[in-house]
């Protein structure tokens, strides 16, 4: 047995030496270090990082010196990608729900939907920025930028899983809320503010619904035709009708249309609430696809030691 030049510190672990058998030349080289845990990847990089520091290292050009060097640079580099499209995945979700549905914010509330789209920005490129760090550390090898990744990965991680859990916990109520709030827009709102009109018209277009809760039936009741706003001898409006372009596909009473297999008879807060769950599964998805890359990170500092 002997102990590698320059390892002044061996009471960090138990008996820390190294075989002449496992010392190979430069290309083909493997330092052997005793893992903390299998069943504790998340503290693996804060492990890892004080392992690295309890080495003092005389001569960084000979043998353990370079060794070292070249493993603390290579596992952070390498390590710290998935974390970096993990943020730019989380980003560009958060981008896409953003763009692609802010017409409907006048349905979902004021405050809803558009913070969920900004905190996902925010958190995507909060995340991205963590992995370019690592990176500039691990080209750097500046221990000190690298031991605030490791810091800033678990933050994230800690964040993660306490967004999930208050998702979980709040959906119900937040649900509730969503549909009350959409009924109440649709029937006093629609043909007096603008930005409800359109939102309602395209909800009802793309997604092939009619009215709110009772589908076509709230028409009846809505302040568009009982204040007169809507055209004479309309049941419903023209973004109700299957085929738009067909002349009367949407004549009758308010409410009441002469012709039932011309209109969608689905209503738009049950459309609306599977489209919001079509989104949280894809949130969900990326938040499991975030885990699942950030475990590969530690793991993969842990093995490449």
């Amino acid at each position: 047995m002997v102990k590698p030049s320059g390892v002044l510190q061996p009471e960090f672990h138990a008996q820390l030496m190294v075989q002449e058998s496992d010392w190979k030349p430069h290309d083909e080289n493997k330092l052997k270090v005793p893992l903390i845990s299998e069943f504790l990847p998340t503290l693996s990089p804060i492990y890892w990082f004080w392992v690295m520091n309890r080495f003092k290292v005389s001569n960084k050009n000979d043998d353990i010196g370079s060794q070292l060097s070249e493993i603390y640079s290579l596992t952070a580099q390498q390590g710290n990608q998935p974390t970096r499209v993990a943020g730019g995945g989380v980003l560009a979700i958060g981008l896409w729900m953003r763009i692609d549905r802010a017409t409907f914010d006048p349905l979902l509330g004021i405050d809803y939907y558009p913070i969920v789209c900004w905190t996902l920005i925010g958190v995507g490129g909060f995340v991205f920025l963590v992995g370019f760090l690592g990176c500039c550390g691990a080209v750097q090898e500046s221990k000190c930028m690298l031991g605030f990744y490791f810091f800033l990965l678990i933050v994230v991680f800690v964040g993660e899983v306490g967004a999930g859990i208050l998702a979980y916990y709040y959906h119900d109520e937040v649900r509730t809320w969503m549909d009350s709030h959409m009924e109440r827009t649709i029937k006093n709102n629609y043909g007096f503010v603008p930005a409800v009109t359109a939102a309602v018209t395209t909800m009802q277009e793309q997604m092939k619904c009619c009215g709110g809760d009772r589908s076509y039936v709230d028409w009846m009741s809505s302040k568009y035709y009982t204040e007169g706003k809507a055209p004479a001898n309309t049941s419903v409006p023209l973004s109700c009708c299957r085929d738009q372009t067909e002349v009367g596909c949407n004549r009758g009473q308010p409410g009441q249309p002469a012709d039932i297999s011309k209109i969608y008879t689905q209503g738009c807060i049950r459309s609306m609430e599977l489209w919001v769950q079509e989104q949280v599964w894809i949130l969900g998805g990326v938040g499991v696809g975030v885990g699942l890359l950030q475990n590969y990170c530690f793991r993969f500092i842990q093995s490449s030691f």
